[in-house]
């Protein structure tokens, strides 16, 4: 937990280790052309 004052007003951050497979991008490959898109 980071905590600090922003602009005098109090600020409290956290953060949580992710590995590299949980994001989107390296889970499902990258391809300059696809065929569909994947938001659909």
């Amino acid at each position: 937990m980071i905590h600090g004052e922003w602009k005098g007003k109090a600020l409290k951050a956290g953060l949580k280790r992710k590995k590299i497979s949980d994001y989107t991008l390296t889970g499902r490959g990258f391809h300059w052309i696809s065929e569909y898109p994947y938001n659909r």
